[in-house]
């Protein structure tokens, strides 16, 4: 049990590598200890069962990557997890102190086999144990599940005397008559549940509490129960996770006061750099032996080029809780494309036969922006060309000055925004620039979103192909992703002032699976305009998945006549 004091040393003596929420659980185990001498005091450390559960986990062994086979080693910080789950006991009765275990430590550094071990040990350890993985969705709480059948597998003992259950999910033991299962995430499911042991895995991405709450509900009648609860981080504020967080804040800092409930986390403090990575150890205790460096560094410069993968790496490895919507696009992306539109060669200068053009409509309101916007592909260069087309009714002028943008007015002088008749979008004058760009670029499709789009299909149909794209996860995520690429890349070709102000108000949600749809700085009601977003990565986003899928022949003039002549060679006459 060195390392347990090696650990608490350590913390104190390495104050700028530990968070603040770590030195205070240091902090609440040492002030524990000189409390347990107190008559008052109703619980004292026992460092025999504290050894009893690391040293059973200590003879499991590892399943993955270079250290499968091994047996497991606990490094100091878990250590001190477990040696004060386990070994913290009531005075009297000699049961376990600590009813809920709550740590938060950001991914990769041994979670599964941390909370596999916990299962196991029930199961091994507890007449009759109930012990229970689960999460938000089935899929993750099988992920612990297969993680303790992998242990189990591995362990010629453990073999003899439990059984695994692929079809149902279930562990049993026989002689105990105790059992580990996988649980569904419907709540509802869980009624009649006695747990012994319930290991609630990312519980920062349970929307609501009510899984915890069942679990906790059915653990009345056991004599010393264990709810443990593992996460990362997550961009759901107000999250179960989130919450536990807070509550483990409060018992940290002593202003609630709960002598059941452990509670560590491992985090960044308030003001640290996410890109300093001296930083990065508060929020990975693991570093340099399950966590590597170089592969957060990676992480880290990927997501300091792309805005759009900052939330994910600050969530995920350094166990943050952030907002999911960000800032997308940077200001200095934004002028490379800028400068591509004065530097390189204009598109009325290039070969018609070099390009492939598609059209993107957002009918928008009628008291509102509507937008056409035309994506070209060079071949040649690889560089998307944008041209667009803004519209407003003239009555709605001076309103939008006001709420939208001083400048409206100025950009309908200078032709950037066209003002049309009347107190509603007139799209007769939208639809005449859509036919004759559809003649001019060759556009062989025109994408659109089939809100109010009546009249576009009636009037646009009969000219070219009409692609239906629906403002959902589903559709706009792989677009916005390919358009973002497109603009870090350095190949898009845009200078409209009027995008470079939709861009300005674009920011990014990233939802829990990774995928991103842009949404108006400030909330859906606010009276900014990103609809020239829509439309560019929407046409972007259509040409990369025909470049992709090869319906665009992107060979140059040589690499044709070479083909030609390969394949023209190959004919037997």
């Amino acid at each position: 049990m060195q390392r347990l004091w090696d650990y608490v040393e350590w913390v104190k003596q390495h104050p700028k590598q530990t968070c603040k929420w770590t030195k205070l659980a240091v902090k609440r185990f040492e002030r524990d200890l000189k409390d347990s001498e107190k008559d008052s005091f109703p619980y004292r450390f026992d460092i025999k069962k504290a050894r009893s559960f690391i040293g059973f986990t200590e003879c499991l062994k590892q399943y993955k990557d270079k250290w499968a086979g091994q047996r497991i080693h606990l490094e100091p910080w878990q250590v001190f997890v477990f040696a004060n789950v386990y070994g913290w006991v009531h005075k009297d009765t000699g049961l376990r102190r600590f009813r809920k275990a709550f740590v938060f430590v950001a991914r990769k550094n041994g979670k599964s086999t941390m909370v596999s071990s916990v299962l196991i040990y029930d199961l091994m350890k507890t007449p009759g144990a109930e012990g229970y993985c689960a999460a938000t969705k089935r899929d993750q709480s099988k992920i612990v599940y297969d993680s303790v059948a992998q242990m189990i597998k591995q362990h010629e003992d453990l073999r003899e005397h439990l059984r695994i259950f692929r079809s149902t999910h279930f562990i049993t033991n026989e002689a105990t008559g105790g059992r580990i299962a996988a649980l569904s995430h419907e709540a509802d499911t869980f009624d009649g549940l006695n747990p012994s042991t319930a290991v609630i895995d990312e519980v920062a991405a349970m929307k609501t509490y009510d899984i915890i709450q069942v679990l906790q509900s059915g653990t009345a009648a056991r004599p010393e129960p264990l709810i443990f609860e593992i996460t990362s981080g997550s961009d759901n504020t107000t999250s179960a996770g989130a919450q536990e967080f807070e509550r483990s804040s409060k018992i940290l800092e002593d202003v609630y006061k709960d002598e059941t409930y452990f509670c560590i986390m491992y985090t960044l403090d308030k003001g640290d750099s996410w890109k300093n990575e001296a930083n990065w150890i508060k929020a990975n205790p693991n570093l340099g032996i399950s966590v590597n460096i170089e592969t957060l560094r990676a992480l880290c410069k990927e997501a300091d080029q792309n805005p759009s993968l900052e939330p994910e790496f600050r969530i995920k490895n350094l166990g943050q809780f952030l907002s999911p919507v960000t800032a997308w696009i940077q200001h200095a992306k934004w002028d490379a494309c800028i400068r591509n539109a004065r530097n390189l060669p204009k598109l009325e200068d290039l070969r018609p036969q070099d390009c492939v053009a598609v059209g993107a409509v957002d009918l928008s309101q009628k008291v509102d922006f509507t937008t056409f916007t035309v994506a070209i592909y060079h071949i040649p260069s690889g560089n998307f060309y944008m041209r667009h087309w803004f519209y407003v009714p003239e009555e709605q002028v001076q309103d939008k000055c006001k709420t939208d943008s001083p400048l409206v007015f100025k950009w309908i002088e200078q032709k950037f925004i066209n003002g049309t008749p009347g107190p509603t979008v007139n799209y007769e004058v939208m639809f005449s620039d859509m036919e004759e760009a559809i003649d001019r670029y060759k556009i062989d499709e025109v994408l659109y979103d089939p809100w109010n789009a009546g009249q576009l299909m009636d009037r646009i149909g009969p000219l070219c192909n009409l692609v239906e794209v629906k403002q959902n996860y589903q559709s706009i995520s792989p677009m916005a992703k390919d358009y973002e690429a497109s603009v870090l890349e350095g190949k898009i070709v845009d200078d409209n002032p009027v995008m470079s102000w939709m861009i300005s108000n674009c920011d990014i949600y990233r939802d829990q699976n990774g995928n991103i749809k842009p949404v108006k700085h400030g909330g859906k009601d606010s009276p900014l305009h990103i609809d020239g977003v829509i439309t560019s990565l929407m046409g972007v986003g259509r040409l990369r998945s025909l470049i992709d899928g090869g319906y665009i022949d992107t060979r140059d003039p040589e690499e044709i006549q070479r083909d030609m002549e390969r394949r023209l060679a190959a004919i037997e006459y």
